[in-house]
Order: C-alpha cells, then structure tokens, then sequence
C-alpha cells in the first residue's frame, strides 16, 4: 500500500479509492491515510487553520501530491466513502469521512455532518480527558466542526433556531466566523446554549461569541467555573480574562487556587493578571509549589515578575516533591518582604540580590533577554 501511496499520479489516486471501496476494513485502515493525504484539503489553500499549533501540515509536498494525483472526477466517489463513514460507530471512521467532506464535500451533504455531529457530540459527557494534545479532538468532532465549517462556507443554511446538538454547533460555527451572522434572538439563543447539560456545547458557544459578551450572558461565567468541567472553565477563564470582569476574581482565583490541568491553570493564572489581582495570584502560586506536580508549573508562573526572562530549563532528575518544600519556605518570605513593591504590579530584573538560587529547584535556569542564563547552568554534568 505504501507503493501506491508513494505514485504521485491520478491513476494511483483511483486504485487507491477503489481499494477503500473493496469494503475490507483492515485494508481500508492502510489505504485512507494514503488516499487523505491527497485530497483537496482546504488547509492547504487557507481555507482553514491548523488542528492545534503545533501541527505540522506539511503544506508544499502536500500542495504537490495534490497537483499530481487529484483530480475533480473523483469527487463523487469521494464523497459516498465519506457518507458512508460518518454513520460508522467508530469515531475514527466518523472523524476520516469528515476529514473527507471537508476537502470535497458540497452543501447538500450538510444533513450528514449534522446527523453525525449530533451522535458525537453527545458522547463528549463520557470521554476520558485527553492530556496529550490541545485543543482536544473530543473524539470526532473536532475534524467534524472543520467539515461543518467548510459547509459554511459552501452556501449551507443554518438553523436560526437550533434543536439539536449538531444544529447547535453548526449555528455556534456560522456565530464564530461570520460577523454578519446575528440572526433575531441569537442573544436568547447562545443563551440557551450556554444552559446545555452538554459541557462541549457549552466550551462552543462560549468560543463562539463575540467579544465583549454580551452582558445578559455574562450570568453563565460563575456556574460553567463550578460545574468542573474542565474546558468550559477554561474557555470561560479567558472570557472573564479578556472582557476584564473584575466582579468574577474571587471565582478566576478560586479556579488557580486548585487547577491542576495545564490550560485551565494557565487561563486563571492569565485572567487573574488581567483583573489586576497580581499580588493574590503570586500568593496562590507561591502556597502551592509543594503540590504533587505543581512546582514547575508555579515557578513558570512567577516568571511574570522577572520581566528580563523568557525560557529555560529544568532537571526531571530530581526529588521534585522534596524540592518545592524545599523552596516553598524561600519564596513566602521574599514575597512578604517585598509585598508593596509586588502588590504595586512591579517586577525585579534579574540578577537582584533578594532572588537567589535557592529560591529555585538545582539545576533550574532562566534565560535572560540579554542571551545569558540564571543561575549559570552547570555544563560540566
């Protein structure tokens, strides 16, 4: 299979479609990577964005696979592979024939995507939580929003009124991406969606909505903070953080006060500066570096009050349990000497006399703006 997958040509294009089409499962396994990577994918026009900012699209071999192999003709077989997968149980599949309709689907396939989007998004409530990848694929319905979103784009209607969840998504998704895209009682609308015992539904519409939020919506923030789920808190962190909602600190610092998920602990950590609570949010982070896992995340953090740092490194060669007991002690008291001069928003640039190594792990430097590190790195281990 990889032999085809490597012949650049429109007949190698049809036998790989063909072979899909046989209908064996395992085979198909092999022969859809190969036949994908030479679709039309609106990526590589920018149409649409990356998954995640850390993919690597491969634009140019990709853009060259395409001019070669592909050809308009295929489209319609294309595309009943595609119909044919979204009503597969296997969110694989059902993620593969979106990946499809979204290189050369049309807008009459529109009721397809949202049949299948309904059925994913549903099981969203029982997926185990990814931490391996950001955002999170949310089974298929993250390359499912990209299909819908090309529907969009390709002339299909969508519902004022949403009934269903994949309704729901696709009017959060025209919300998103067009402006001019206010239908009457959108308000009322997002704020039904914003109710929905669906918490993926929820993290959309708040992902959706135009900034600022509107203040009738506002209400929602807290409740989605408590439900505990973690990605609609995290969405509603980066609301409250953007629109400056100072009346939501106690709930942003109630978040950083126990956040152990990378992303959520990040948006309250940000929100927190936003609404100008950076002295509570230093003595959150500073009271939880002897948290399983947490002192590296703490210490990254606090990096916001040395302006003249940006990256650096860390050894995962030690007791990192032991250390943070170890440097908990050091930071209290350089905080609390220097209370006034933080709670005013100000920083220390590095090298100061008050921060010394033993305010940090062993082995742990900063980089500096200048091209240096502190403390100096030892090169001899």
């Amino acid at each position: 299979m990889v032999g085809v997958g490597s012949i650049a040509t429109p007949e190698a294009t049809r036998l790989l479609i063909e072979i899909v089409n046989a209908r064996n499962e395992d085979i198909a396994k092999i022969a859809c990577p190969e036949l994908c990577m030479r679709l039309p994918d609106p990526y590589l026009t920018g149409e649409l964005g990356k998954r995640n900012p850390f993919e690597d699209g491969m634009k140019e071999p990709r853009r060259w696979l395409v001019e070669k192999s592909w050809r308009e003709e295929f489209t319609a077989d294309v595309r009943k592979i595609a119909s044919r997968f979204l009503k597969s149980p296997d969110k694989d599949w059902v993620a593969t024939g979106a990946y499809m309709m979204e290189c050369v689907g049309t807008k009459s396939d529109t009721p397809l995507i949202v049949s299948a989007l309904t059925r994913e998004v549903k099981k969203t409530k029982f997926y185990k939580l990814r931490t391996d990848i950001y955002p999170r694929p949310h089974g298929a319905c993250m390359e499912l929003q990209r299909a819908a979103q090309m529907m969009v784009v390709r002339g299909a209607p969508v519902p004022e009124n949403p009934t269903s969840p994949g309704e729901s998504i696709l009017f959060l998704i025209a919300l998103r991406e067009n402006d001019a895209f206010r239908p009457k009682g959108w308000v009322k609308t997002c704020d039904r969606l914003l109710q929905s015992d669906i918490p993926y539904i929820q993290e959309n519409a708040l992902t959706a909505l135009p900034a600022p939020m509107p203040e009738p919506l506002r209400k929602h923030l807290a409740p989605i903070l408590e439900s505990g789920d973690i990605d609609a808190s995290t969405e509603a962190c980066r609301i409250i953080g953007r629109d400056k909602l100072a009346d939501l600190k106690k709930s942003v610092l109630a978040i950083l006060t126990k956040a152990t998920e990378e992303w959520l602990f990040r948006a309250a950590s940000n929100a927190a500066l936003a609404l100008d609570a950076k002295y509570e949010r230093i003595e959150i982070l500073v009271s939880r570096l002897d948290e399983p896992d947490m002192m590296f995340k703490c210490l990254d953090a606090l990096k916001t009050i040395f302006p003249n740092t940006g990256g650096g490194g860390h050894s995962s060669n030690i007791d990192i349990a032991a250390a943070g007991k170890q440097i908990k002690p050091k930071w209290q008291a350089f905080i609390e000497k220097h209370k006034a001069h933080l709670k005013a928003g100000k920083g220390f640039k590095i090298p100061h006399p008050d921060v010394t190594p033993d305010m940090f792990p062993k082995e742990y430097h900063m980089s500096l703006k200048d091209g240096t590190y502190w403390p100096k790195p030892d090169r001899s281990k």
